[in-house]
Formats: C-alpha cells, sequence, structure tokens
C-alpha cells in the first residue's frame, strides 16, 4: 500500500504517501481519516509525500477530493491540514487542488516536515488549541 496513516496522539494524524498513489489510493486515505473515530477531536492532519514517482490523478478526483474535504471541514471546521511535497509532480497537483477554491480547511504546502510542523504549532497557538505537532501531539 503506497500511504499509510499513522494517528501520532488523540488530535493528531500523519499520512504518509510513497511510490505510485492512484486516485483510489487519494480517496482510500481520505475516507479512512474522516471515518475513524478519533475525526471528531482531529486538530491537525499532516500528509507527507515523499519519493511519489506518480500520482494518477484527473479532474474527477479532484472533485471528489474535494467533495470530501468540505465534508471533513462541515463535520469539524477545528482542524488544519499541512502538506509536505518533494516532488514536483505532487506540489502542482496540490496547487490544482486549491485552484478548484472550495476548500475552507486551513491549510499549506511545505519543503519540509519541520516546516509544516512549525506552522501547524503556529496556527494552533493562534486559535488557543493546546498541543503541538513539534512533539508530535
Amino acid at each position: 500500500m503506497p500511504y499509510t496513516l499513522t494517528w501520532e496522539s488523540p488530535n493528531s494524524v500523519c499520512r504518509t504517501f510513497t511510490s505510485q498513489v492512484t486516485s483510489g489510493e487519494l480517496i482510500d486515505s481520505l475516507v479512512e481519516l474522516t471515518t475513524a473515530m478519533q475525526f471528531d477531536g482531529l486538530r491537525y492532519s499532516l500528509s507527507i509525500f515523499r519519493g511519489v514517482s506518480d500520482l494518477q490523478t484527473d479532474r474527477g478526483t479532484l472533485e471528489d477530493v474535494a467533495a470530501l474535504d468540505y465534508g471533513a471541514y462541515e463535520w469539524n471546521p477545528r482542524f488544519v491540514s499541512a502538506i509536505v511535497a518533494d516532488e514536483q509532480l505532487v506540489a502542482q497537483l496540490l496547487r490544482s487542488f486549491e485552484g478548484l477554491n472550495v476548500s475552507r480547511i486551513p491549510r499549506q504546502l511545505f519543503n519540509t516536515e519541520a516546516d509544516a510542523r512549525a506552522w501547524i504549532d503556529s496556527v494552533l497557538s493562534g486559535n488557543g488549541i493546546e498541543g503541538s505537532a513539534s512533539t508530535r501531539g
């Protein structure tokens, strides 16, 4: 499986993608995340795309992701999402998703995990939410 979903604490999750990622696998990872019992208490999601050589998506997949994203925000509007991508292919796709302009989830794209976790910490502390991405939970 080209992704893993790891709950770092009851309120934080890290999704890690490697190798080739299909549309179905991207959708599956979101469904797994949003249907988890812990989702109600989620404060941040960190998605890491490392060494992804192929990300098989199209406009329809982006629209499906947008619908899941919208539903996730409606269910739990208290979480933020940071994305780390070391491949231009992934970064380009994520920018295309943001171009749909439907997501209300605070989200940023980063080159490093350290930068992503620092941003999560600043957003959570700015919202008066306890916890730290730097200490993983």
